[in-house]
Protein backbone atom coordinates (compact mmCIF):
# COMPACT_ATOMS: atom_id res chain seq x y z
CA UNK A 1 0.00 0.00 0.00
CA UNK A 2 1.52 3.18 -1.29
CA UNK A 3 2.30 5.99 1.16
CA UNK A 4 0.60 9.27 -0.04
CA UNK A 5 2.53 11.60 1.89
CA UNK A 6 5.97 9.88 1.17
CA UNK A 7 4.97 7.75 -1.89
CA UNK A 8 6.76 4.71 0.16
CA UNK A 9 5.26 1.40 -0.52
CA UNK A 10 3.71 -0.44 2.96
CA UNK A 11 2.70 -4.10 3.30
CA UNK A 12 -0.69 -4.67 2.77
CA UNK A 13 -2.70 -3.99 6.52
CA UNK A 14 -0.88 -1.24 7.23
CA UNK A 15 -2.44 1.61 9.04
CA UNK A 16 0.80 3.85 9.58
CA UNK A 17 3.59 4.48 6.80
CA UNK A 18 6.78 3.03 7.87
CA UNK A 19 8.87 5.82 6.41
CA UNK A 20 6.84 9.05 7.46
CA UNK A 21 4.52 7.86 9.95
CA UNK A 22 1.64 9.24 8.44
CA UNK A 23 -2.10 7.48 8.26
CA UNK A 24 -2.50 5.38 5.40
CA UNK A 25 -6.16 5.17 5.68
CA UNK A 26 -9.27 7.69 6.22
CA UNK A 27 -6.59 10.11 5.27
CA UNK A 28 -8.25 13.66 5.32
CA UNK A 29 -8.29 14.81 1.23
CA UNK A 30 -8.59 18.70 2.01
CA UNK A 31 -5.14 18.03 4.08
CA UNK A 32 -2.29 18.52 1.41
CA UNK A 33 0.56 16.75 2.04
CA UNK A 34 3.86 19.18 2.78
CA UNK A 35 6.84 17.08 3.12
CA UNK A 36 9.74 18.56 5.26
CA UNK A 37 7.35 20.33 7.26
CA UNK A 38 6.22 17.95 9.92
CA UNK A 39 7.95 18.48 13.55
CA UNK A 40 9.86 15.33 15.03
CA UNK A 41 7.40 13.11 17.05
CA UNK A 42 4.04 14.69 15.86
CA UNK A 43 1.98 13.30 13.18
CA UNK A 44 0.01 15.49 9.97
CA UNK A 45 -2.73 15.78 11.72
CA UNK A 46 -0.93 17.72 14.41
CA UNK A 47 -1.28 15.33 17.91
CA UNK A 48 1.65 13.68 19.92
CA UNK A 49 3.10 10.59 18.70
CA UNK A 50 6.10 8.30 19.41
CA UNK A 51 8.08 7.01 16.81
CA UNK A 52 11.01 5.88 18.78
CA UNK A 53 9.88 2.22 16.95
CA UNK A 54 9.96 4.08 13.38
CA UNK A 55 13.46 5.57 13.92
CA UNK A 56 15.80 2.56 15.71
CA UNK A 57 16.96 1.71 12.59
CA UNK A 58 18.96 4.97 11.53
CA UNK A 59 20.16 5.77 14.88
CA UNK A 60 21.68 1.87 14.72
CA UNK A 61 23.44 2.46 11.71
CA UNK A 62 24.75 6.00 13.32
CA UNK A 63 25.79 4.02 16.35
CA UNK A 64 27.53 1.81 14.42
CA UNK A 65 29.46 4.93 12.29
CA UNK A 66 30.67 6.49 15.25
CA UNK A 67 32.10 3.36 17.21
CA UNK A 68 34.07 2.77 13.74
CA UNK A 69 35.27 6.11 14.13
CA UNK A 70 36.49 6.16 17.86
CA UNK A 71 38.12 2.96 17.52
CA UNK A 72 39.83 4.37 14.53
CA UNK A 73 40.91 7.36 16.54
CA UNK A 74 41.85 5.09 19.66
CA UNK A 75 43.85 2.69 17.29
CA UNK A 76 45.78 5.58 15.86
CA UNK A 77 46.30 7.13 19.62
CA UNK A 78 47.84 3.92 21.13
CA UNK A 79 50.31 3.29 18.15
CA UNK A 80 51.31 6.63 18.66
CA UNK A 81 51.97 6.85 21.98
CA UNK A 82 53.67 3.01 21.72
CA UNK A 83 56.17 4.37 19.14
CA UNK A 84 56.70 7.34 21.25
CA UNK A 85 57.51 5.21 24.52
CA UNK A 86 59.87 2.97 22.32
CA UNK A 87 61.45 5.56 21.19
CA UNK A 88 62.38 7.24 24.82
CA UNK A 89 63.26 3.71 25.96
CA UNK A 90 65.73 2.80 23.63
CA UNK A 91 67.59 6.40 24.46
CA UNK A 92 67.23 6.39 28.17
CA UNK A 93 64.94 8.65 28.45
CA UNK A 94 60.89 9.55 30.29
CA UNK A 95 58.27 12.18 29.79
CA UNK A 96 59.64 13.92 32.59
CA UNK A 97 63.06 14.48 30.94
CA UNK A 98 60.71 15.68 27.96
CA UNK A 99 58.41 17.89 30.42
CA UNK A 100 61.86 19.23 32.23
CA UNK A 101 63.27 20.38 29.04
CA UNK A 102 60.27 21.82 27.95
CA UNK A 103 60.27 24.08 31.05
CA UNK A 104 63.34 25.26 29.59
CA UNK A 105 63.55 25.66 25.61
CA UNK A 106 62.77 22.31 23.24
CA UNK A 107 62.65 19.12 24.37
CA UNK A 108 66.11 17.90 24.52
CA UNK A 109 65.76 14.38 22.81
CA UNK A 110 69.12 13.07 21.30
CA UNK A 111 69.72 12.28 17.51
CA UNK A 112 71.49 9.90 15.70
CA UNK A 113 73.58 12.83 14.49
CA UNK A 114 74.72 13.89 18.12
CA UNK A 115 76.14 10.28 18.65
CA UNK A 116 79.55 11.40 17.45
CA UNK A 117 82.72 10.68 18.92
CA UNK A 118 84.43 13.83 20.68
CA UNK A 119 83.31 16.86 18.55
CA UNK A 120 84.90 19.56 19.42
CA UNK A 121 83.37 22.52 19.43
CA UNK A 122 80.74 25.43 21.47
CA UNK A 123 80.09 24.37 24.74
CA UNK A 124 77.07 24.89 26.77
CA UNK A 125 76.18 22.54 30.11
CA UNK A 126 74.28 22.64 33.13
CA UNK A 127 73.65 25.71 35.04
CA UNK A 128 72.24 25.43 38.54
CA UNK A 129 71.19 28.98 40.11
CA UNK A 130 70.41 28.59 43.49
CA UNK A 131 69.36 32.25 43.63
CA UNK A 132 67.31 32.49 41.32
CA UNK A 133 64.37 30.13 40.30
CA UNK A 134 65.29 30.65 36.45
CA UNK A 135 67.34 27.44 35.68
CA UNK A 136 69.56 27.43 32.10
CA UNK A 137 70.18 23.60 30.66
CA UNK A 138 71.56 21.97 27.94
CA UNK A 139 71.56 18.42 27.78
CA UNK A 140 71.94 16.48 31.33
CA UNK A 141 72.53 13.29 31.56
CA UNK A 142 68.98 11.35 31.13
CA UNK A 143 68.16 9.39 34.66
CA UNK A 144 67.98 5.95 33.88
CA UNK A 145 65.98 3.42 35.83
CA UNK A 146 66.03 3.49 39.60
CA UNK A 147 67.43 -0.09 40.16
CA UNK A 148 70.35 0.53 37.93
CA UNK A 149 71.17 3.54 39.77
CA UNK A 150 70.60 2.13 43.06
CA UNK A 151 73.20 -0.59 41.47
CA UNK A 152 75.91 1.69 40.68
CA UNK A 153 75.62 3.12 44.82
CA UNK A 154 76.22 -0.03 45.93
CA UNK A 155 79.24 -1.02 44.59
CA UNK A 156 82.88 0.32 45.43
CA UNK A 157 85.34 1.35 42.67
CA UNK A 158 88.94 0.11 43.65
CA UNK A 159 91.90 1.66 41.89
CA UNK A 160 94.59 -1.00 42.27
CA UNK A 161 98.32 -1.36 41.27
CA UNK A 162 97.44 -2.52 37.39
CA UNK A 163 93.82 -2.24 36.84
CA UNK A 164 90.40 -0.60 37.99
CA UNK A 165 87.95 -2.60 39.04
CA UNK A 166 84.36 -2.75 40.46
CA UNK A 167 83.28 -4.64 43.32
CA UNK A 168 79.64 -5.38 44.75
CA UNK A 169 79.01 -4.57 48.08
CA UNK A 170 77.09 -7.20 49.14
CA UNK A 171 78.23 -9.67 47.22
CA UNK A 172 81.67 -8.76 46.93
CA UNK A 173 81.43 -9.92 43.10
CA UNK A 174 84.53 -8.58 41.17
CA UNK A 175 85.01 -7.21 37.65
CA UNK A 176 88.03 -5.38 36.16
CA UNK A 177 86.73 -1.90 34.13
CA UNK A 178 90.15 -1.01 32.87
CA UNK A 179 93.31 -2.55 31.87
CA UNK A 180 95.23 0.88 32.59
CA UNK A 181 96.73 2.01 35.73
CA UNK A 182 96.07 5.67 37.48
CA UNK A 183 99.00 7.34 37.50
CA UNK A 184 97.67 10.89 39.27
CA UNK A 185 97.46 10.14 43.01
CA UNK A 186 96.67 13.49 44.47
CA UNK A 187 93.19 12.45 45.55
CA UNK A 188 91.90 10.04 43.81
CA UNK A 189 88.39 10.82 45.42
CA UNK A 190 87.98 13.60 42.70
CA UNK A 191 87.57 11.45 39.88
CA UNK A 192 84.19 10.06 41.05
CA UNK A 193 81.49 11.90 39.46
CA UNK A 194 78.89 13.44 42.24
CA UNK A 195 76.17 11.14 40.59
CA UNK A 196 78.40 8.32 40.85
CA UNK A 197 77.77 7.58 37.28
CA UNK A 198 81.30 7.74 36.13
CA UNK A 199 85.12 7.65 37.00
CA UNK A 200 87.64 9.80 35.61
CA UNK A 201 91.57 9.70 35.93
CA UNK A 202 94.88 9.87 34.31
CA UNK A 203 97.44 6.95 32.59
CA UNK A 204 100.17 7.12 30.92
CA UNK A 205 102.73 8.65 32.80
CA UNK A 206 105.22 6.15 34.06
CA UNK A 207 106.26 5.10 30.66
CA UNK A 208 110.20 6.72 29.72
CA UNK A 209 108.17 7.96 26.75
CA UNK A 210 105.19 9.99 28.11
CA UNK A 211 101.82 9.40 26.57
CA UNK A 212 99.23 10.45 29.04
CA UNK A 213 95.67 9.78 28.45
CA UNK A 214 92.24 10.34 29.92
CA UNK A 215 90.12 7.58 30.48
CA UNK A 216 86.39 7.93 31.64
CA UNK A 217 84.30 4.89 32.86
CA UNK A 218 80.56 4.40 32.79
CA UNK A 219 79.86 2.47 36.41
CA UNK A 220 76.78 1.58 35.00
CA UNK A 221 77.59 0.17 31.62
CA UNK A 222 80.84 -1.52 33.09
CA UNK A 223 82.73 0.18 29.76
CA UNK A 224 85.41 2.53 28.87
CA UNK A 225 83.44 5.72 27.35
CA UNK A 226 86.61 8.20 26.94
CA UNK A 227 90.13 7.06 26.18
CA UNK A 228 91.83 10.72 25.45
CA UNK A 229 94.94 11.65 24.32
CA UNK A 230 96.11 14.49 26.19
CA UNK A 231 98.64 15.90 24.39
CA UNK A 232 99.28 16.87 20.76
CA UNK A 233 99.73 13.71 18.69
CA UNK A 234 102.62 15.89 17.01
CA UNK A 235 104.39 16.96 19.99
CA UNK A 236 107.73 15.06 21.06
CA UNK A 237 108.18 13.28 24.49
CA UNK A 238 108.01 15.66 27.36
CA UNK A 239 110.85 13.35 28.86
CA UNK A 240 113.20 14.84 26.50
CA UNK A 241 112.58 18.17 27.19
CA UNK A 242 113.96 20.75 29.99
CA UNK A 243 112.66 22.51 32.99
CA UNK A 244 110.93 25.83 31.12
CA UNK A 245 110.21 24.56 28.04
CA UNK A 246 106.46 24.59 26.87
CA UNK A 247 106.02 20.98 26.28
CA UNK A 248 108.02 19.91 29.88
CA UNK A 249 105.70 22.76 31.97
CA UNK A 250 102.60 21.52 29.74
CA UNK A 251 102.99 18.00 31.02
CA UNK A 252 103.77 19.73 34.61
CA UNK A 253 99.87 21.20 35.00
CA UNK A 254 98.65 17.78 33.62
CA UNK A 255 99.73 15.80 36.64
CA UNK A 256 99.04 18.81 39.25
CA UNK A 257 96.57 18.32 41.57
CA UNK A 258 92.80 19.43 40.76
CA UNK A 259 94.18 18.95 36.86
CA UNK A 260 90.35 17.33 36.43
CA UNK A 261 87.19 18.45 38.47
CA UNK A 262 83.02 17.50 37.90
CA UNK A 263 80.54 20.08 38.14
CA UNK A 264 78.21 20.23 41.00
CA UNK A 265 76.02 18.18 39.24
CA UNK A 266 78.56 15.46 37.60
CA UNK A 267 77.27 16.69 34.38
CA UNK A 268 80.34 17.90 32.85
CA UNK A 269 84.57 16.89 33.36
CA UNK A 270 86.99 19.54 33.51
CA UNK A 271 90.20 18.47 32.64
CA UNK A 272 93.89 19.67 31.87
CA UNK A 273 95.57 18.69 28.59
CA UNK A 274 97.87 20.33 25.84
CA UNK A 275 95.60 19.28 22.71
CA UNK A 276 96.15 22.52 20.34
CA UNK A 277 99.52 24.82 20.55
CA UNK A 278 102.16 24.90 23.23
CA UNK A 279 100.40 25.97 26.48
CA UNK A 280 97.76 23.25 28.30
CA UNK A 281 94.31 24.36 28.31
CA UNK A 282 91.10 23.43 30.19
CA UNK A 283 89.22 21.10 27.90
CA UNK A 284 84.90 19.74 29.30
CA UNK A 285 83.76 16.55 28.59
CA UNK A 286 79.98 15.29 28.06
CA UNK A 287 80.01 12.19 28.64
CA UNK A 288 76.31 11.53 27.61
CA UNK A 289 76.76 12.70 24.12
CA UNK A 290 81.09 12.12 24.04
CA UNK A 291 81.95 15.75 22.93
CA UNK A 292 85.06 17.65 24.12
CA UNK A 293 85.46 21.15 23.94
CA UNK A 294 88.48 23.81 24.19
CA UNK A 295 87.34 26.68 26.75
CA UNK A 296 90.34 28.52 27.50
CA UNK A 297 93.52 29.63 25.03
CA UNK A 298 95.98 31.71 27.69
CA UNK A 299 99.41 31.61 26.73
CA UNK A 300 100.01 30.28 30.26
CA UNK A 301 99.60 26.49 31.00
CA UNK A 302 96.29 26.30 32.66
CA UNK A 303 95.55 24.57 36.07
CA UNK A 304 93.96 24.30 39.29
CA UNK A 305 90.38 24.00 38.98
CA UNK A 306 87.60 24.93 40.51
CA UNK A 307 84.16 24.56 40.05
CA UNK A 308 81.48 27.11 42.05
CA UNK A 309 79.18 25.74 43.57
CA UNK A 310 76.49 25.73 41.44
CA UNK A 311 78.14 25.03 38.24
CA UNK A 312 77.69 28.62 37.02
CA UNK A 313 81.99 29.31 36.87
CA UNK A 314 84.79 27.55 36.77
CA UNK A 315 88.29 29.08 38.38
CA UNK A 316 91.66 28.41 37.15
CA UNK A 317 95.43 29.91 37.55
CA UNK A 318 97.69 30.12 34.35
CA UNK A 319 101.45 29.44 35.14
CA UNK A 320 104.23 30.30 33.05
CA UNK A 321 106.95 27.59 34.62
CA UNK A 322 106.43 25.94 37.55
CA UNK A 323 109.79 26.24 38.62
CA UNK A 324 112.56 23.58 40.55
CA UNK A 325 111.38 24.54 43.88
CA UNK A 326 111.70 27.96 44.60
CA UNK A 327 108.18 28.80 43.73
CA UNK A 328 106.64 29.25 40.20
CA UNK A 329 106.05 32.11 37.74
CA UNK A 330 102.66 32.60 37.74
CA UNK A 331 100.58 34.25 34.71
CA UNK A 332 97.53 35.09 35.78
CA UNK A 333 94.22 34.22 37.84
CA UNK A 334 90.89 33.37 35.51
CA UNK A 335 87.08 32.23 35.82
CA UNK A 336 85.26 30.71 32.71
CA UNK A 337 81.88 31.70 32.44
CA UNK A 338 79.54 29.56 30.96
CA UNK A 339 76.55 32.22 31.32
CA UNK A 340 78.39 34.50 28.50
CA UNK A 341 80.20 31.36 27.50
CA UNK A 342 83.92 32.79 27.68
CA UNK A 343 87.22 32.90 29.89
CA UNK A 344 87.92 36.35 31.64
CA UNK A 345 90.94 37.69 33.30
CA UNK A 346 90.18 38.52 36.99
CA UNK A 347 93.84 39.29 37.99
CA UNK A 348 97.39 39.44 36.58
CA UNK A 349 99.30 37.59 39.36
CA UNK A 350 103.05 38.37 40.50
CA UNK A 351 103.26 35.62 43.03
CA UNK A 352 105.62 33.00 42.87
CA UNK A 353 102.43 30.85 43.54
CA UNK A 354 98.75 30.81 44.42
CA UNK A 355 96.47 28.58 46.82
CA UNK A 356 92.81 28.29 46.24
CA UNK A 357 90.81 27.99 49.68
CA UNK A 358 87.23 27.36 48.89
CA UNK A 359 83.70 29.54 47.65
CA UNK A 360 82.38 31.16 49.63
CA UNK A 361 79.33 31.25 47.54
CA UNK A 362 78.06 31.25 43.93
CA UNK A 363 79.83 34.27 43.21
CA UNK A 364 83.09 34.75 45.35
CA UNK A 365 85.79 32.78 46.55
CA UNK A 366 89.29 33.24 49.10
CA UNK A 367 92.32 32.22 47.51
CA UNK A 368 96.07 33.29 49.18
CA UNK A 369 99.55 33.85 47.72
CA UNK A 370 102.81 31.61 48.49
CA UNK A 371 105.97 31.81 49.24
CA UNK A 372 108.88 29.22 49.35
CA UNK A 373 109.79 31.44 52.59
CA UNK A 374 107.09 33.08 54.37
CA UNK A 375 104.42 29.75 53.16
CA UNK A 376 101.05 31.95 52.46
CA UNK A 377 99.84 35.18 52.42
CA UNK A 378 97.44 38.11 50.88
CA UNK A 379 94.67 36.10 51.64
CA UNK A 380 91.74 37.94 49.54
CA UNK A 381 88.01 37.49 48.91
CA UNK A 382 87.37 37.27 44.87
CA UNK A 383 84.06 38.88 43.32
CA UNK A 384 83.72 37.02 40.25
CA UNK A 385 80.99 39.39 38.66
CA UNK A 386 82.79 42.67 38.97
CA UNK A 387 86.72 41.21 38.87
CA UNK A 388 87.66 42.34 41.83
CA UNK A 389 89.02 41.51 45.30
CA UNK A 390 89.26 42.28 48.49
CA UNK A 391 92.47 41.69 50.90
CA UNK A 392 91.31 40.46 54.20
CA UNK A 393 95.07 39.42 55.28
CA UNK A 394 97.92 41.18 53.75
CA UNK A 395 100.41 39.32 56.52
CA UNK A 396 102.07 35.80 56.58
CA UNK A 397 100.57 32.94 57.97
CA UNK A 398 101.28 29.23 58.03
CA UNK A 399 97.97 27.23 56.95
CA UNK A 400 93.78 27.72 56.51
CA UNK A 401 90.81 26.08 56.15
CA UNK A 402 87.23 27.25 55.45
CA UNK A 403 83.87 25.79 56.10
CA UNK A 404 81.48 27.43 53.42
CA UNK A 405 78.56 26.48 55.31
CA UNK A 406 78.57 28.68 58.19
CA UNK A 407 81.13 30.72 56.26
CA UNK A 408 83.77 30.88 58.69
CA UNK A 409 87.47 29.76 58.85
CA UNK A 410 90.39 29.24 60.75
CA UNK A 411 94.27 30.32 60.52
CA UNK A 412 97.62 29.65 61.91
CA UNK A 413 100.42 31.89 62.58
CA UNK A 414 103.66 30.37 63.93
CA UNK A 415 106.74 31.95 65.25
CA UNK A 416 108.73 31.49 62.35
CA UNK A 417 106.35 33.41 60.66
CA UNK A 418 105.94 36.31 63.11
CA UNK A 419 109.70 36.49 63.47
CA UNK A 420 110.80 36.10 60.17
CA UNK A 421 108.55 37.15 57.68
CA UNK A 422 107.96 40.74 56.69
CA UNK A 423 104.86 40.08 53.84
CA UNK A 424 103.10 42.81 55.93
CA UNK A 425 101.25 43.64 59.01
CA UNK A 426 102.20 41.04 61.43
CA UNK A 427 100.28 38.83 63.32
CA UNK A 428 100.62 37.09 66.67
CA UNK A 429 101.90 33.46 66.67
CA UNK A 430 98.74 31.33 67.29
CA UNK A 431 95.50 29.92 66.20
CA UNK A 432 93.35 32.30 64.66
CA UNK A 433 89.21 32.02 63.43
CA UNK A 434 87.46 34.11 60.95
CA UNK A 435 84.45 34.88 59.23
CA UNK A 436 81.04 36.62 59.42
CA UNK A 437 80.70 38.57 62.92
CA UNK A 438 83.77 37.52 64.17
CA UNK A 439 86.29 39.97 65.92
CA UNK A 440 86.57 43.16 63.91
CA UNK A 441 85.68 43.79 60.68
CA UNK A 442 87.99 44.06 57.86
CA UNK A 443 86.27 43.11 54.53
CA UNK A 444 82.70 43.85 55.07
CA UNK A 445 81.41 41.45 57.58
CA UNK A 446 84.12 39.66 57.46
CA UNK A 447 86.49 39.73 60.81
CA UNK A 448 89.00 37.85 62.42
CA UNK A 449 90.61 37.56 65.80
CA UNK A 450 92.83 35.21 68.08
CA UNK A 451 91.12 32.10 69.46
CA UNK A 452 94.30 30.12 70.85
CA UNK A 453 98.09 30.08 71.72
CA UNK A 454 99.15 26.81 70.05
CA UNK A 455 101.62 26.34 67.41
CA UNK A 456 99.86 24.92 64.46
CA UNK A 457 101.60 23.76 61.61
CA UNK A 458 98.16 22.47 59.19
CA UNK A 459 94.30 22.88 59.17
CA UNK A 460 92.22 20.70 57.12
CA UNK A 461 87.81 21.07 56.67
CA UNK A 462 86.34 18.01 56.58
CA UNK A 463 83.07 19.13 54.22
CA UNK A 464 81.61 15.83 54.98
CA UNK A 465 81.78 16.09 58.29
CA UNK A 466 81.97 19.87 58.84
CA UNK A 467 84.67 19.60 61.02
CA UNK A 468 87.86 21.34 60.96
CA UNK A 469 91.28 19.20 61.91
CA UNK A 470 94.19 21.07 63.40
CA UNK A 471 97.62 19.52 63.25
CA UNK A 472 100.62 20.14 65.21
CA UNK A 473 104.70 18.76 65.91
CA UNK A 474 103.21 15.63 67.08
CA UNK A 475 99.99 15.05 64.80
CA UNK A 476 96.27 15.92 65.67
CA UNK A 477 95.95 18.13 67.99
CA UNK A 478 92.03 19.22 67.67
CA UNK A 479 88.84 18.67 66.05
CA UNK A 480 86.30 21.59 66.16
CA UNK A 481 83.04 21.78 64.80
CA UNK A 482 80.02 24.38 64.43
CA UNK A 483 80.05 27.78 64.47
CA UNK A 484 81.26 28.31 67.80
CA UNK A 485 84.15 26.07 67.06
CA UNK A 486 83.49 23.40 69.98
CA UNK A 487 86.15 20.98 70.58
CA UNK A 488 85.75 17.52 69.98
CA UNK A 489 87.85 14.84 72.83
CA UNK A 490 90.14 12.48 71.47
CA UNK A 491 91.53 9.30 72.55
CA UNK A 492 95.03 8.69 72.75
CA UNK A 493 94.95 6.89 69.94
CA UNK A 494 93.29 8.54 67.71
CA UNK A 495 96.07 11.61 67.59
CA UNK A 496 98.08 10.46 64.54
CA UNK A 497 95.02 9.73 63.13
CA UNK A 498 92.63 11.84 60.79
CA UNK A 499 88.87 11.26 61.17
CA UNK A 500 86.17 10.18 58.80
CA UNK A 501 82.90 10.74 59.43
CA UNK A 502 79.93 8.72 58.55
CA UNK A 503 77.20 9.96 56.54
CA UNK A 504 74.54 9.34 59.24
CA UNK A 505 76.99 11.61 61.14
CA UNK A 506 76.65 8.69 64.14
CA UNK A 507 80.04 7.03 64.22
CA UNK A 508 83.98 7.48 62.69
CA UNK A 509 86.83 6.02 61.10
CA UNK A 510 89.79 7.12 62.14
CA UNK A 511 92.73 6.28 59.28
CA UNK A 512 96.00 7.47 58.02
CA UNK A 513 98.43 7.41 54.82
CA UNK A 514 101.65 6.74 56.94
CA UNK A 515 100.51 4.83 59.75
CA UNK A 516 98.29 1.26 59.31
CA UNK A 517 96.24 1.64 62.69
CA UNK A 518 92.47 1.61 62.27
CA UNK A 519 90.20 2.90 64.56
CA UNK A 520 86.66 2.99 64.96
CA UNK A 521 84.68 5.35 67.20
CA UNK A 522 80.82 6.29 68.27
CA UNK A 523 79.40 8.71 69.65
CA UNK A 524 79.09 6.66 73.22
CA UNK A 525 82.82 7.04 73.28
CA UNK A 526 83.78 3.58 72.64
CA UNK A 527 86.70 2.75 70.66
CA UNK A 528 87.50 -0.05 68.67
CA UNK A 529 90.64 -1.34 66.92
CA UNK A 530 89.97 -2.22 63.97
CA UNK A 531 93.69 -2.78 61.72
CA UNK A 532 96.98 -2.55 62.64
CA UNK A 533 97.96 -3.61 59.10
CA UNK A 534 95.42 -1.03 57.25
CA UNK A 535 97.53 0.19 54.16
CA UNK A 536 94.86 3.26 52.62
CA UNK A 537 91.80 5.22 53.73
CA UNK A 538 88.77 3.27 54.13
CA UNK A 539 85.11 4.50 52.81
CA UNK A 540 81.16 4.36 54.44
CA UNK A 541 78.62 3.21 53.01
CA UNK A 542 75.83 5.73 51.85
CA UNK A 543 73.65 4.86 54.97
CA UNK A 544 76.57 4.96 57.24
CA UNK A 545 76.13 1.10 58.29
CA UNK A 546 78.80 -0.70 56.59
CA UNK A 547 82.66 0.53 56.93
CA UNK A 548 85.13 -0.67 54.12
CA UNK A 549 88.84 -1.14 54.80
CA UNK A 550 91.80 -3.23 53.10
CA UNK A 551 94.90 -5.07 53.73
CA UNK A 552 97.26 -4.91 50.72
CA UNK A 553 95.12 -6.63 48.26
CA UNK A 554 92.02 -8.01 50.39
CA UNK A 555 89.18 -5.53 51.42
CA UNK A 556 87.37 -6.07 54.63
CA UNK A 557 84.16 -5.16 55.98
CA UNK A 558 82.97 -4.48 59.34
CA UNK A 559 78.86 -3.30 60.27
CA UNK A 560 76.86 -1.58 62.69
CA UNK A 561 75.66 -2.07 65.70
CA UNK A 562 79.41 -2.77 66.85
CA UNK A 563 81.37 -2.64 64.11
CA UNK A 564 83.74 -5.18 65.89
CA UNK A 565 83.73 -8.11 63.54
CA UNK A 566 85.26 -8.03 60.33
CA UNK A 567 84.00 -9.82 57.44
CA UNK A 568 86.53 -10.75 54.46
CA UNK A 569 84.95 -9.18 51.45
CA UNK A 570 86.89 -9.40 48.24
CA UNK A 571 90.47 -10.43 47.23
CA UNK A 572 92.12 -9.16 44.41
CA UNK A 573 94.66 -11.38 42.58
CA UNK A 574 98.08 -10.71 42.80
CA UNK A 575 98.08 -6.99 43.04
CA UNK A 576 98.17 -4.39 45.51
CA UNK A 577 95.17 -2.10 46.25
CA UNK A 578 95.93 1.95 46.34
CA UNK A 579 92.63 3.10 47.25
CA UNK A 580 88.90 2.82 47.93
CA UNK A 581 86.46 5.27 46.15
CA UNK A 582 82.93 5.34 46.72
Amino acid sequence: MKCRNCQYENPEGSRFCEDCGAMLEDIQINVPAQPGTRKPHQNVSGKSHSFKALEEKPKSMAAVWVGVALFFLLACSVTILGGGYYYLRSRGLALKDLFAARQNGSASIPTEDSETKIPEGDWEPTLQDNSSSTEVTKTAPAETETDRNQAVSEHIVVVAEKHIWIINEQTGKKEILSDYPLNNFWDIQTGLSPNKKWFAYFTGFEKESITPQLLVLDLENRQIVLQLPLNDPSAQSAMAEEVGEPEFEASRAIQMPQSLAWSPDGSTLAFIARRDGESADVYLFNPVDLSVARVSEEAGHANDLHWSPNGTYLQYLSTNSFGTGGGSNMEALWVYDFRNRKAELLENLMSSGERFISWTDNSHFLIASTSSICELHNLRLVNVTRSFNQVILNGCFNSIAYNPINQNGMFSVTDFNFENCDCGEKLDAGLWIFGNDIGYPVVGEIGLKKFEQVQVYDIEFIDQSNLFTVYGDEGLLSIYKGNDFYRVDLFPEEQALTPYKSPNAENWAWASLVQSDLWFSDENNKAVELSTSSTGLPVWSADGQRLYFFENNRIFLVSAPGFDSRVLLAELPAEAIIALVR
